[in-house]
């Protein structure tokens, strides 16, 4: 019973190991673990055998035990205990056999973590490297393109290689949803990617992938189909390489111009051309087959065009380019003109005689006649702003009535100015002649004006006369220093004039002054009186 017991254990033992390994990463502890299990499976054995002898030892006990004279007991006690020796022997390789497929499987468990840890491992050195994956476009057509590695979906159960996808980002994009997002290779793009414009990786089954191959720019030669990168765009165009430059230069048709671009702008055709993004549009298999098919038609087609650039030459040159505003708009007219045979740089018309500029359009300021916008027209002289014209004209108007807004309020405040009166007396005064109706005026407008002025005018007088004093002092002392005999008679004579002049004026100041000084004192009187 004992043993039987220790069996139990053992077992226990053995299948708590079993599942550790299976979590268990390779490594020391991993050894460890399978060396005890084996030394526990040894044990289990040992065990088993004792109790598989002790088993067989106890059918012979039972038949000594049996009377000698009963054959057929003893007969069926043998057999029964060959049977039990059967049973025990079945059982000990059954539970050997549970044993090693155990083991077997949690081997296989180890062994697929590990293939799928290495698988992982290979699968991320491929993030980063060139390949060439399908791509299907609008009309469901699969098409291969160079492309990038940038990430690896996996799924949880990796019961097939369908189960691997990978994202890439592709190098020659043809469409606008191929094109990569700058934004999402920064980390700054703020819309995921459904609502994004540009591609945040498109995702491909890894058996889809094709090895990448070099392009052979031998292969490069007039009149084969290549895809190239149009200047100041990000996406490529299947056209028609024209001719090969020096530089690493290189012309391709596209639109019926033709431009130089960077040869390392250019993908050569490759051996699966039709794969490759290399498609031949129908139109310009058309034109083409038409192009070959009536000569006359080219050969009229080229006369039409070296007469129009005749013309082009012998005409003065527009400044601006024809529809250069369209880069700011989301106008087409230049391309449809474009499309309907309109050579750039030429004019209007069948025969380019037209005109290079467009019609500007002229804006006319609202519920205004014609007369007036004739007018306004003359005034800008030939500008095409008659708002601008306008505006001046109104800002001008302005300025001229505030002027004289100013020029009527400085007249009003003049005549209301008695200290105005006063000095304007003062000046037309003549020594020996009284004007009374001035005189009257004076003492009129003195009677309306205030103390505090009266005071402020009289100091103002009070200085002028000492001024005056002083200048009719230093022209004595002038005067007096000349020499009459040396110095010319006109200078005597303006001197003696400015001093004249200097006087009267002093005189005036002291008759105002006197004036000012009678309008205080009766006005002190009156107070004075008042008060009595």
């Amino acid at each position: 019973k004992s043993l039987s017991d220790s069996i139990e254990v053992y077992k226990a033992q053995l299948t708590q190991i079993t599942e550790t390994l299976k979590v268990t990463p390779p490594g020391g502890d991993r050894d460890n673990l399978i060396s005890l299990k084996n030394d526990i499976e040894e044990l289990l054995k040992l065990t088993e055998d004792n109790i598989s002898s002790l088993q067989g030892e106890q059918p012979k006990n039972e038949l000594s035990g049996l009377p000698d004279d009963d054959p057929f007991s003893k007969e069926y006690a043998l057999f029964k205990a060959e049977l039990e020796s059967l049973d025990s022997e079945s059982n000990t390789e059954t539970n050997r056999d549970e044993t090693i497929l155990s083991t077997d499987k949690a081997e296989d468990v180890d062994l697929e973590e590990e293939d799928e840890t290495c698988l992982q491992v290979e699968l991320q050195s491929l993030i980063g490297t060139k390949s060439r994956a399908p791509y299907a476009d609008k009309s469901g057509s699969i098409t291969y393109y160079n492309a990038l590695i940038s990430g690896i979906e996996m799924a949880e159960i990796l019961s097939d290689i369908e189960h691997i996808k990978v994202k890439v980002l592709f190098i020659n994009p043809t469409e606008k949803k191929m094109v990569p997002c700058p934004y999402f290779l920064d980390d700054k793009c703020k819309f995921n990617e459904e609502d994004c414009n540009f591609s945040h990786g498109y995702v491909v089954s890894f058996d889809q992938l094709k090895e990448y191959v070099e392009p052979d720019f031998k292969r490069l030669k007039p009149g084969c189909r290549v895809l190239a990168k149009m200047p100041n765009s990000n996406i490529w165009i299947s056209t028609v390489l024209e001719d090969i430059g020096n530089n690493d230069t290189c012309v391709v048709k596209h639109e019926r111009a033709f431009i130089d671009i960077p040869l390392h702008d250019v993908l050569p055709p490759m051996d699966d051309a039709e794969d490759d993004g290399f498609k031949v549009d129908e139109d310009d298999v058309q034109n083409d087959y038409i192009d070959n098919d009536d000569v006359d038609l080219v050969l009229a087609r080229q006369r039409h065009n070296e007469a129009m650039i005749d013309i082009s030459l012998t005409r003065e040159q527009p400044t601006h380019k024809l529809g250069q505003w369209e880069q700011f708009t989301k106008g087409i007219g230049s391309k449809l003109m474009a499309k309907m045979g309109y050579i750039v740089g030429t004019g209007l018309g069948k025969s380019g005689e037209g005109i290079l500029q467009p019609v500007e359009p002229v804006i006319l300021p609202a519920g205004k006649s014609l007369d007036h916008c004739m007018n306004l027209k003359e005034v800008a002289g030939g500008s095409s702003n008659l708002l601008t014209v306008e505006k001046m004209q109104k800002k001008l108007a302005a300025k001229v009535i505030a002027r004289s807004k100013r020029q009527y309020i400085r007249q009003r405040k003049q005549e209301k100015d008695v200290f105005h009166v006063i000095n304007t007396t003062i000046r037309t005064a003549v020594p020996g002649t009284s004007n009374n109706s001035s005189a009257k005026d004076i003492s009129k407008h003195l009677r309306t004006v205030s103390d505090r002025q009266l005071n402020v005018e009289r100091f103002k007088l009070a200085e002028s006369i000492k001024q005056s004093e002083r200048n009719i002092k230093m022209l004595k002392r002038s005067i007096q220093s000349m020499d009459t005999r040396k110095t010319e008679l006109n200078v005597q004579k303006n001197a003696a004039s400015r001093l004249e002049s200097q006087q009267r004026v002093l005189v005036a100041l002291k008759s105002s002054d006197n004036k000012l000084q009678r309008e205080q004192l009766r006005r002190d009187n009156k107070k004075k009186m008042s008060v009595f």
